[in-house]
This record gives structure tokens, sequence and C-alpha cells, in this order.
């Protein structure tokens, strides 16, 4: 999928910051649907594509499977350094999972 800076922008403008913020893809789909016509898949994978996209050009956001879930704006260096190490630990156990699952 191809991006451009209006779309993250866009995007940008749809999330705050703080988890109390937190918004789900499906409402940050439909918010760009509403912006700017937005494609809508019904499984938000081209909203979470964005979403990566804008990480990876170095936007901090952070996101959760609960408690809310959504994704979110993050300004606290601290909060993404947790978030990494969250990442990594998930990374490790799903690595653990599937070499059990290659020796069966």
């Amino acid at each position: 999928m191809s991006f451009n800076e209006n779309d993250v922008n866009n995007l940008l403008n749809i999330l705050k910051p703080g988890i109390k913020n937190a918004k789900t893809a499906s409402a940050i789909e439909s918010e760009l649907n509403h912006m700017s016509g937005f494609q809508i898949t019904g499984n938000q994978v081209k909203a979470r594509s964005l979403i990566t996209y804008a990480i990876q050009i170095g936007h901090l956001i952070k996101s959760s499977t609960s408690n809310p879930a959504g994704y979110w704006l993050e300004g606290n260096p601290d909060e993404i350094k947790k978030y990494i190490s969250s990442l990594e630990h998930r990374a490790k156990k799903i690595t653990n999972k599937r070499i059990t699952l290659k020796k069966i």
C-alpha cells in the first residue's frame, strides 16, 4: 500500500495524546473515510498499514489490545521504552512457540 504525507497528517489529526484518547482501528478508519474518502475495508488492513507506516517514519504511536483498546500518540519517552520492552518480550514468546511447533 502506498501512503502520502496527507494520509499521515490526517491520521495524526485523528490521534490524540494519551491512552485515555485511544481509538480503535475501526474508529480511525471511519474518521479517515469521513475526512478524505479513505477506503473502509471492514478489517482495517489499510488503516493498520497506515499506522505502521506512520510509526516507520518516526511518529510515536502506541497501541493496546485492552483497557482501553486502540491507538494513541505517545510523547513520553519512558512509555515508549516500556512499549519497546513489551514488544521484545512478545516477539521472544512468539519465537519460542514457533520453535516448539517446528519440533512437532
